[in-house]
């Protein structure tokens, strides 16, 4: 995709950024003429909420910005062209209930008149830039389309900034309505997300659907397996990974998609290595491919598209958090942080408080120190948690049985044992020797597996009739995990290209008319060691 090289300059004169190539000489103001200095690479509107905040962190007189052209990138404030830096300890040592209270008191008498004028002339300023990046997104998200014209298409729609632009885009681009938005609920989104998405709603001619995963709490799931770390992050996978593969199984089948997401390359450098549209094999949910008709964009040209469609947005922004997503993600930022504790204050006290409790349970020195310094964000593994124990799964070679493995699995075996062979064929309880409890798999008639029942939930699974027999024991291996510790994350649901997987009734189903025998479900590069429970649970050397 063509895009300009550019960046931020400022108009003394108007006192409003100005998009132009990224050049060394200077460029004239498109308004009044007057030479224009560089300013910096991104930018973004400050609002004036969180203007106010600024001025009642850095201790400045309440609304003494108010008339004032303020922006913002990364820790760099802009008023009127003047940099003002804020560095992590001036939010670190803020005082939060001070904070708090005067920004209800003094919000009363924010006002937007000067705001408004400033953003009417930055739109105007900057009108052929947008109409070039408005051309060059809406003919992306054309061809695309014209590119895959049987695919079904959707959009997935955080309530971000950057979802809520490509929405409006495809929409327009492809004039059709009934495109529907994938919004999933964590159950940890900030309030002002749901309040959006509630507002959305209202509207008839959008049509929103609604992912969530109504069978797991968040905090009894850390009780389990452990607070999400920004290493593990569990809760991606059980929260919204899973929960978007189970409401797309519903709508669409197993009908190959295309989804339109809002994915820029600046955002970190993780994504500053995506591309504009990737395959099946690269995403989280299968049979899909993925499409980010923004990736080139910056901030400002987010935004500048935002207030010149005047689209509604999330209110957070106006708060002045940098991004939307839960409340109290390990990824989140020190700013993120300080935002939440001012305006979420039941939700961040809550966290607080159980993060207390987990240090106490894992036995760190100083509990205060362990989730103060955000020390929890890096742990590593389960230990201390009541699930660790159930990590390791004994087994050992048979030495009278060539190709044979026994395992001992510490929990009753039940039907749904069975059902996790069913990727490696046709599971035969029928044909076995009553006596041994014995069960086969069969692929195209050949029996490969034995599987063999002893007391004390001991399996006994030998392998026959394959050139491999060590890979086919390692994915035996993988499914047996699986059935240890499986929490039903449905990140098998979201790995399975023909959706035979699902879970029903706290119940790990496969539909053995879908499966093709493709083992995406037990792949390493899917799922690690077959269990994604396995990675999460597993403690690390280090001390």
């Amino acid at each position: 995709m063509a895009y300009l090289n550019n960046s931020v300059h400022w108009c003394n004169n108007c006192k409003i950024p100005i998009i132009q190539p990224n050049i060394k000489h200077f460029k004239k103001c498109p308004l009044c003429g007057e030479y224009t200095k560089y300013l910096s690479k991104d930018l973004r509107p400050v609002f004036p909420e969180e203007r106010l905040l600024l001025e009642l962190i850095t201790k400045v007189k309440p609304n003494a910005y108010s008339t004032c052209s303020v922006w913002c990138n990364a820790s760099t404030y802009y008023i009127n062209g003047e940099a003002c830096k804020l560095n992590n300890n001036i939010f670190k040592n803020v005082d939060i209930e001070r904070v708090r209270s005067s920004f209800y008191k003094y919000n009363k008498s924010n006002i937007y008149k000067y705001f408004d004028e400033y953003m009417e002339k930055f739109t105007i300023a900057n009108l052929e830039h947008l109409n070039y990046i408005k051309y060059l997104a809406t003919k992306f998200i054309i061809d695309v389309s014209n590119t895959y014209p049987d695919m079904y298409k959707y959009i997935s729609f955080s309530g971000g900034k950057d979802s809520t632009v490509v929405a409006d885009l495809v929409i327009k681009a492809l004039g059709n309505t009934s495109i529907p938005y994938i919004f999933c609920d964590t159950t940890l989104e900030y309030p002002y997300t749901l309040d959006y998405i509630k507002r959305l709603k209202e509207n008839p001619n959008m049509l929103i659907k609604i992912a969530r995963n109504k069978e797991h709490d968040f905090y009894s799931m850390c009780d389990d397996i452990g607070v999400p770390t920004r290493m593990k992050r569990w809760c991606c996978t059980i929260f919204k990974t899973g929960a978007i593969s189970k409401l797309l199984k519903v709508l669409f089948d197993d009908k190959r998609l295309i989804y339109f997401n809002g994915l820029r390359n600046s955002e970190s450098n993780i994504r500053s290595k995506y591309e504009s549209i990737s395959s099946s094999s690269e995403q989280k949910i299968q049979n899909q491919i993925s499409v980010s008709p923004i990736i080139k964009w910056k901030d400002y040209d987010v935004w500048l598209y935002i207030m010149s469609e005047k689209i509604d947005f999330n209110y957070a922004y106006r708060l002045g958090f940098p991004r939307v997503g839960c409340f109290c993600c390990p990824n989140g930022s020190t700013r993120n942080e300080i935002l939440a504790k001012i305006f979420l204050q039941d939700k961040t006290e809550r966290w607080y408080k159980y993060l207390l409790n987990f240090a106490n349970k894992l036995g760190a020195d100083n509990p205060y120190k362990y989730v103060n310094d955000g020390l929890w964000k890096s742990k590593q593994g389960g230990n201390g948690i009541k699930s660790y124990d159930e990590v390791s799964i004994s087994n050992k070679v048979c030495t009278i049985d060539e190709n044979a493995v026994s395992y001992s699995i510490g929990k009753d075996i039940t039907n749904e044992f069975y059902t996790l062979f069913i990727p490696f064929g046709d599971v035969r309880r029928d044909l076995g020797k009553k006596l041994l409890d014995e069960t086969f798999v069969l692929k195209n008639g050949t029996p490969i597996i034995s599987i063999q029942i002893k007391p004390n939930n001991i399996v006994k699974v030998k392998t026959m009739n394959v050139k491999d027999h060590k890979s086919l024991q390692k994915q035996i291996a993988y499914q047996i995990t699986k059935y240890k510790l499986c929490r039903r994350c449905y990140k098998c649901e979201a790995v399975c290209p023909k959706k035979a997987i699902s879970i029903e009734n706290n119940e790990y189903i496969i539909d053995k008319s879908k499966c093709i025998h493709c083992m995406s479900c037990t792949k390493n590069e899917y799922i690690h060691s077959g269990c994604l429970m396995k990675k999460y649970l597993r403690v690390s050397e280090e001390k």
